[in-house]
């Protein structure tokens, strides 16, 4: 990795790229804060999972190290994430 930045994430730590949960829906969905260095913002996660936070912040970190550092692409590309066809879908009813 010669001449290259290592951009790192955390969950509430400090690093490159950290973020929190700010709440969750009946779906166990979240809401989360991430900081960049360009800003800050929050983005509900339409996946469901605490571990989708770490999935955020490294897709975060992946594209601002790749040089994209617009906030609002970050953030609806962020909140445009769709589980793979079957696998995290709700259902509803008896099964």
């Amino acid at each position: 990795l010669k001449n290259k930045k290592i951009v790192s994430f955390a969950v509430e730590s400090p690093a490159d790229i950290n973020g929190k949960m700010i709440s969750s829906d009946a779906h166990c969905c979240f809401t989360c804060q991430i900081k960049t260095p360009i800003g800050a913002f929050e983005v509900h996660l339409p996946i469901p999972g605490e571990h989708q936070l770490k999935n955020a912040l490294a897709a975060t970190a992946a594209v601002y190290a790749l040089g994209i550092h617009d906030i609002k692409k970050i953030q609806q590309g962020l909140s445009q994430v769709a589980p793979m066809k079957r696998r995290l879908n709700f259902k509803t009813g008896i099964h």
